[in-house]
């Protein structure tokens, strides 16, 4: 059996990749909250942007919310 010595360089590779990857994964939610703060804005002005047209054009793109943003760009367009 290894003694506690013994097993310390492993451990310590081991306690640096835990460092590492903890860091990493801060740094990925932080990107996915300013990715979420983003999505929540243009959701927001998509939104607003299709009721003016439903009011001003007498359109129905409101109708459409189940559907992709994408979808929606389209029928703004």
């Amino acid at each position: 059996m290894k003694s506690q010595s013994a097993f310390a360089p492993e451990l310590n590779i081991l306690e640096k990749k835990l460092i590492e990857n903890r860091k990493q994964s801060d740094g990925a939610k932080q990107i996915a909250k300013k990715v979420q703060l983003v999505d929540d804005q243009v959701q927001s002005w998509c939104s607003r942007v299709i009721q003016k047209l439903d009011q001003q054009f007498n359109e129905n793109i409101g109708a459409y919310q189940d559907k992709s943003m994408a979808f929606k760009f389209e029928k703004i367009m």
